[in-house]
């Protein structure tokens, strides 16, 4: 976890970039340090300024048709509702992200929104499509190459209740 201060020097960096960016009228750039901006106040616990700043970030990247950008703006978008217990946001959020992301063909990021969308489904006892959801993503990440699919089918396997493979 990021010490503090590393966080507000961070934050600080940020918000020059942003105004550098506008100054310049780099429209892209300042999608970036709005939606970084935005990540690092939801670290802070400024859940409504980050959410602002994303949502900023969300609208440039919409209208520039930064697709990339705007899928992984939304699972920053699901993060922090999840972190405001606002679970209808955060789910709509990851299911929009992860639509975008599978159609532009970013499998690792794909995987992310379906990673945490299927826990948050799992949270709230809709096991089955949680386990089909967490199985897209292990599928994925396997595809990327990620650790993280060992991560997911450890999941998988102690949601289904399947502990034949899984190493303690």
């Amino acid at each position: 976890q990021r010490d503090l201060g590393d966080l507000r020097k961070c934050i600080e960096f940020e918000e020059q970039g942003l105004l550098i960016a506008r100054e310049i009228g780099h429209r892209k750039l300042e999608s970036a340090f709005l939606g970084n901006l935005g990540l690092s106040l939801n670290r802070m616990g400024e859940l409504d300024k980050g959410i602002a700043m994303q949502e900023e970030a969300l609208w440039i990247d919409r209208e520039l048709g930064e697709r990339r950008s705007e899928g992984i703006c939304l699972t920053g978008l699901a993060h922090a509702y999840a972190a405001k217990l606002d679970k209808e946001k955060a789910r709509a959020y990851y299911a929009e992200s992860a639509a975008i992301l599978g159609e532009i063909g970013d499998k690792l990021n794909q995987a992310h929104a379906l990673y945490n969308l299927a826990n948050m489904l799992h949270e709230d006892a809709d096991y089955v499509t949680a386990t089909e959801l967490m199985e897209q993503a292990r599928t994925l990440y396997v595809a990327c190459d990620s650790s993280i699919a060992a991560e997911a089918e450890e999941l998988i396997l102690k949601w289904t209740g399947d502990t034949r493979q899984l190493v303690e």
